[in-house]
């Protein structure tokens, strides 16, 4: 403060018609000043991030269309949680589905970790999503929602002999997915093919008759998180 006010004085001297100006300039400026240091009213006293709290307490959620991005995301998650704690991870699944590669990704990741991960559906786990919800080590869903299957959709035009061998790993993909629904749950080949056929869709009593998951969420049950991990 002191130092500018001793350029000014000199500054006055040599010419005072600048010096003029420069108190001109000096005025509106503290005019600016004073309207802009009003105070900010907050109605919050601090920011919660909602994300880092869940992901504190491990949980994560796939929500959407399974594509690239949303796998790396959840590959991500996981994979940095597993070197956090050996605590189990809670993934909320409500999609309804989405790239079966992509899909297959996560669940590889899931089941590569030394640490448990516990699906709960929450919404809709349809067509891939509910792959993804099967290959959990505990398959957890809340009374109100609905797990969905049917068979791979595909599509496209290209020469002949390259829409040809896109269609034998179409074939190969989807009876991929019929083998992983019989794996993973009760259901009969026969009831598999009868959904693939248009889609089958199951309520959360009808998914724990089929062995589609192990237990059912109710808003009664309080602890059914901490119970499934």
């Amino acid at each position: 403060m002191y130092k500018k006010k001793s350029k000014k004085k000199s500054a006055k001297k040599v010419s005072p018609k600048r010096t003029t100006k420069k108190k001109t300039t000096k005025k509106s400026t503290s005019k600016k000043s004073s309207k802009s240091k009003k105070p900010v009213v907050s109605t919050l006293e601090y920011e919660i991030d909602v994300r880092q709290i869940l992901l504190h307490s491990r949980n994560i959620f796939l929500t959407g269309v399974i594509d690239g991005k949303l796998a790396y995301k959840i590959n991500q998650e996981l994979l940095a949680l597993a070197q956090i704690d050996l605590k189990p991870i809670a993934m909320w699944i409500n999609s309804p589905g989405g790239s079966i590669l992509d899909g297959f990704s996560i669940i590889d990741t899931m089941q590569g970790l030394s640490v448990p991960v516990v699906t709960f559906i929450n919404g809709l786990a349809g067509s891939m999503a509910g792959i993804i919800a099967i290959s959990g080590y505990r398959r957890v869903m809340t009374e109100n929602s609905f797990f969905m299957a049917h068979e791979m959709t595909c599509g496209g035009y290209d020469y002949f002999e390259k829409q040809d061998a896109r269609h034998h790993f179409a074939t190969q993909l989807n009876k991929k997915l019929g083998a992983w629904l019989e794996e993973y749950t009760n259901l009969t080949r026969a009831q598999v093919n009868k959904a693939f056929r248009a889609e089958g869709w199951f309520n959360a009593k009808e998914c724990l008759e089929y062995g589609i998951i192990d237990m059912i969420a109710g808003p009664a049950e309080r602890e059914y998180y901490d119970s499934a991990k």
